[in-house]
């Protein structure tokens, strides 16, 4: 199957390739193939490096990473589970798709916070999304990914307008996040969903506690407050957590480094072993919430100096273009794009 994939592959390229040098050594007839898909469309170029050279092919495609390397946009759509959830959204960007869904339930509050309510996330991955058993550690898995979600976006949600009755009722939202896709990046996608779901969250101005119906603390006149509910997250896209995944590929002599962001499934299974994936969430004006940062291969990790700087290097990036991501996200949320 694998030859039959690549003999294939190779066929756009005997049209266009000229006659090889049947004496060339194995090194140079690779670099010469490898120049040659370079040159092909993107959408050609991956299938063939993946079936031929999948090492090669992560590197040539990160080597431009800086420059010539494309970025599509996020693809939001809201409201999309009509029944059973008090708000709703699905992202994606290229094969990756999140649905997120907010419910919402009546509980006791926390024994440590008897005047909040608060939030609990979820996520479920599709099966083979965790990679292979060499690069497994590069993709999160389901309880890494809810406890990144906890970790990023409780803290934004405003836990006070859950109450209900001190010590006695409360408001619990579960966010629940469910991956349909995975072809990268789907850390941005499982946050972002998250986010914008909880955005459009407005909570009713009272609820059944017993035999007794009770409102919320501010429920009337209260600041933010729209069709008689409250909100619970930042309705302002600058004022919301902000996820972006980073790979940091170094060069022979390390110096300097290839920083990319949004990498594929591709790339992160096929990077080399000395590659660091980086996610870093920021607030507004590129504030640090959290950083998760995986270096190398199982076995076959970076030194500790090497790793700090390719997380230093993702970092400033991530900073750098927080206001990009933002016009970039008002974008997605525009009507024009909507429609």
């Amino acid at each position: 199957h694998t030859r039959a994939l690549a003999r294939a592959a190779m066929a756009p390229l005997e049209e266009a390739s000229p006659p090889s040098n049947p004496n060339a050594s194995g090194g140079a007839a690779e670099a010469a193939a490898e120049t040659t898909v370079s040159s092909l469309p993107p959408e050609k170029r991956r299938d063939i490096l993946a079936a031929l050279f999948p090492k090669q092919a992560a590197a040539a495609l990160l080597a431009n990473a800086d420059g010539a390397r494309p970025e599509a946009p996020w693809l939001v759509a809201r409201g999309v589970i009509g029944k059973g959830a008090m708000a709703s959204t699905c992202v994606r960007r290229q094969g990756t798709c999140a649905v997120a869904a907010v419910k919402l339930e009546v509980a006791p509050p926390p024994a440590n916070a008897p005047r909040e309510g608060h939030c609990v996330f979820g996520v479920e991955l599709p099966p083979a999304s965790t990679g292979d058993v060499w690069r497994r550690n590069r993709h999160p898995d389901c309880r890494q990914l809810s406890a990144l979600l906890t970790d990023v976006l409780a803290p934004c949600v405003h836990t006070q307008a859950l109450l209900l009755r001190e010590g006695v009722a409360s408001f619990v939202l579960y966010v629940d996040v469910i991956v349909l896709s995975d072809d990268g990046a789907v850390v941005d996608a499982a946050a972002l969903a998250a986010a914008l779901a909880l955005r459009d969250v407005v909570l009713p101005v009272a609820a059944p506690v017993g035999t007794r119906w009770c409102a919320g603390p501010g429920a009337e006149g209260r600041k933010g407050a729209v069709a008689g509910g409250r909100r619970v997250f930042a309705s302002d896209v600058a004022d919301m957590p902000l996820v972006s995944t980073w790979i940091v590929l170094p060069s022979a002599a390390r110096n300097p480094c290839t920083v990319c962001r949004a990498p594929t499934r591709f790339e992160m299974d096929h990077a080399p072993d000395d590659a660091t994936f980086v996610t870093v969430a920021t607030a507004r004006g590129g504030a640090l919430i959290c950083v998760r940062t995986v270096s190398g291969v199982e076995g076959a990790g970076l030194e500790d100096g090497e790793a700090f700087h390719a997380e230093n290097l993702a970092i400033q990036k991530a900073v750098e273009c927080r206001e990009a991501h933002e016009r970039e996200l008002r974008d997605a949320l525009s009507p024009k794009a909507s429609g």
